[in-house]
C-alpha cells in the first residue's frame, strides 16, 4: 500500500474514532521501508492527534521527540514546514491542556508553559504560509484556543475573527468565538442577556457547519447553559449601531475606532448594535467597608484611577487619529518654527509629533494598571518603584524574585492575561513596542520620508502601524483588568451572600464633563 493512502486511512479512522484500527495500520507505517525522516514526520501528527484524543500524553511528547529530533532538516523543506510547526504547536497545546485536566490552575503565573510554545510554533506555521488553506483556518482557531487557555480571550476573539475572514463557515472559530463572548457575559452589567444570546447564535451556528466530535459536548453544553437564563435567543430587534456625529473628523474618528476596533467596550467584536460605540466599560461595583469615609472608599480610589486610565487611553487614541486625519490644517501650530534641513529625509511636522505622542503616553498607561493592581492587591509596593514589568514580583534572598504570593493566590486568569502580556513586552513579540518607546522617551526617533527601519528609524506608515498595535494592546490590558475586578469581587461576594448593601454609583453625563 502507497504511504500516502495508508496515512489517508489512518487519518479516516481517527476521525470516525476507530483507534484500534488506526492502530493497526500505524504498526504497518512504523515498519515500512521508506525515508525514515519522512515517515518520522508524518508519524508524528498521528501520535499527537491519537495521544490528544485519548488523552496519552506519552504519545503526545513521542510525536513531539520525533519532530524536534528532525527539526533542523525539516526546517530546510519549505513544503513540510507550515504543517511541521502546525503538528508541534498541536503537540505541546495538547500537553498543556491533559496537564490541566488533573490540575485546573496548571501554568497559572508561570512563565515557559507548553502553551507558551505552542502559541510560539502557531505563529511560526502562520509565517511561513504561501497560500490560504485548511490548516491556515485551523491554525488561527487553535493559536485562538490557546491563548484562551492562558486567560487571553481577546486576543482568542482576534484569532477567531481571522479564520472567519477565511472561511465564515468554519465551525470550530464559529462555535470558539460564541464562548469566548459567553465567558465576557458576566462583566457587561446589564447587558449580558445579549452577550449570552450572541454566544448561544455562534455556537449554535458552528454546530450546524460541524464541530470536531470530541468538542461537540461541551458546546452543546454551552448552549442549554444559556438556555436556562434566557427563553428568547433572537436578536431581530437590534439596530445598526448609528454614527450621530457632529463633523467629518469626528465621522472619521468613529469609522477609525470601528474599524481598528479601539473603543473600550466589549462590543468590538460583534459590532451589531449602538453599545459597539464609545466606552462604556467601568467597575460597576465592589464590596467595600461600609464604615468607612468616601475619602477613604476603595471603589471611589479605584474608580478615580480607572477613570484616569480611560481618559488618558481616550486622549492617546484622539491623538493617534489625530495624526492621521489630514483634512485638517494644523499648519499653524509649527508656522515659524526654525527647522534646519540635515540633508537625511527626516519628516518634520505637527503630525507626527502627535503620532509619538500618541504612542508614547499610550504605553505609559502600563505604569498606572500596575499602580491600580498595587492598590486592589494590597501589595504594599512604593507607588515611585512601580512599574508593569516589576509589580509581579517580590524580592527573596539573594536577589532571586519570585510571583508575589498574593498574585498566585489569587488564581485570577484575568490577571494571568496581564502577567502574560507584562512577558510578551518583557522578551516576547511586544519587545519592540518597548525599543520604540524607550527610543521615543530617553533618546531620539526619526521618521523618514522613504524606509530605514530600526528601534529610532522608521517610515510613518510603520509607526501607525505600531501605534495602532499598541493601542490594541492597552485596550486588551484595561478590558483585563476590569474582568480581574469583577471576577475578585465575584469571588467576595459568594463568599458573603445575603450580608450586603448595594450602594449606587453614578456616572456623569456627558453635558457635564465640558463646563
Amino acid at each position: 500500500m502507497e504511504l500516502y493512502e495508508l496515512h489517508k486511512e489512518i487519518c479516516n479512522h481517527i476521525d470516525n474514532g476507530e483507534f484500534d484500527k488506526a492502530m493497526e495500520k500505524i504498526a504497518l507505517l512504523e515498519v515500512a521501508e521508506v525515508d525514515p525522516k519522512y515517515k518520522s514526520y508524518i508519524l508524528s501528527g498521528i501520535y499527537i492527534d491519537i495521544g490528544s484524543i485519548k488523552h496519552d500524553e506519552d504519545l503526545v511528547n513521542k510525536g513531539i521527540g520525533l519532530i524536534l529530533e528532525n527539526l533542523n532538516e525539516y526546517e530546510q523543506q519549505e513544503n513540510i514546514l507550515q504543517s511541521v510547526y502546525y503538528n508541534l504547536a498541536n503537540g505541546y497545546s495538547a500537553l498543556f491542556n491533559l496537564k490541566r485536566i488533573n490540575n485546573l490552575t496548571y501554568g497559572f503565573m508561570k512563565t515557559d508553559t507548553e502553551a507558551h510554545k505552542a502559541i510560539k510554533y502557531y505563529k511560526k506555521s502562520l509565517e511561513c504560509r504561501k497560500k490560504l488553506t485548511d490548516i491556515t483556518v485551523q491554525t488561527y482557531v487553535n493559536l485562538g484556543n490557546t491563548f484562551d487557555s492562558i486567560g487571553r480571550n481577546l486576543e482568542a476573539l482576534y484569532y477567531y475573527d481571522k479564520a472567519l475572514a477565511i472561511n465564515p463557515y468554519f465551525g470550530m472559530a464559529l462555535a470558539n468565538k460564541g464562548l469566548a463572548l459567553k465567558y465576557y457575559a458576566g462583566i457587561t452589567g446589564e447587558h449580558w442577556r445579549m452577550y449570552y444570546i450572541e454566544a448561544y447564535n455562534f455556537i449554535n451556528l458552528g454546530l450546524k457547519y460541524g464541530v470536531h466530535s470530541e468538542a461537540k459536548k461541551e458546546f452543546l453544553r454551552n448552549l442549554h447553559e444559556i438556555k436556562k437564563y434566557v427563553n428568547n435567543v433572537e436578536l431581530s430587534d437590534l439596530e445598526k449601531p448609528k454614527m450621530d456625529t457632529q463633523s467629518d473628523f469626528e465621522k472619521f474618528l468613529v469609522e477609525f475606532c470601528i474599524k481598528h476596533k479601539l473603543y473600550l467596550n466589549l462590543c468590538n467584536f460583534c459590532q451589531k448594535c449602538q453599545l459597539s460605540l464609545g466606552d462604556d466599560i467601568v467597575i460597576k461595583n465592589m464590596i467595600v467597608d461600609i464604615a468607612k469615609s468616601s475619602e477613604d472608599d476603595t471603589y471611589l480610589k479605584l474608580s478615580s484611577f480607572l477613570n484616569e486610565i480611560k481618559e488618558n487611553y481616550i486622549a492617546a487614541r484622539f491623538l493617534l487619529v489625530q495624526s492621521v486625519y489630514r483634512d485638517n490644517d494644523l499648519s499653524f501650530a509649527d508656522k515659524n518654527v526654525a527647522i534646519i534641513d540635515t540633508l537625511d529625509y527626516v519628516e518634520h511636522n505637527i503630525f507626527i509629533q502627535l503620532l509619538k505622542f500618541a504612542f508614547r503616553n499610550m504605553y505609559d498607561i502600563l505604569d498606572k494598571v500596575s499602580i491600580f493592581l498595587n492598590e486592589y492587591l494590597e501589595l504594599g509596593k512604593k507607588v515611585e518603584n512601580i512599574d508593569f514589568n516589576n509589580i509581579w514580583y517580590e524580592k527573596k534572598e539573594q536577589n532571586k524574585f519570585n510571583i508575589n504570593n498574593k498574585i498566585i493566590k489569587t488564581k485570577n486568569y484575568a490577571l494571568n492575561a496581564l502577567f502574560n502580556i507584562h512577558l510578551e513586552f518583557k522578551n516576547g513579540e511586544y519587545k519592540d513596542l518597548r525599543e520604540i518607546r524607550n527610543a521615543l522617551t530617553h533618546r531620539f526617533l526619526n521618521v523618514y520620508w522613504m524606509g530605514k527601519y530600526s528601534f529610532e528609524n522608521m517610515n510613518e506608515e510603520y509607526l501607525v502601524d505600531k501605534t495602532i498595535q499598541i493601542t490594541q494592546i492597552i485596550r486588551n490590558v484595561i478590558i483585563y483588568l476590569i474582568s480581574f475586578v469583577y471576577m475578585e469581587e465575584a469571588k467576595k461576594g459568594r463568599k458573603l451572600k445575603g450580608k450586603l448593601v448595594t450602594l449606587n454609583a453614578y456616572t456623569i453625563p456627558d453635558h457635564l464633563k465640558n463646563l
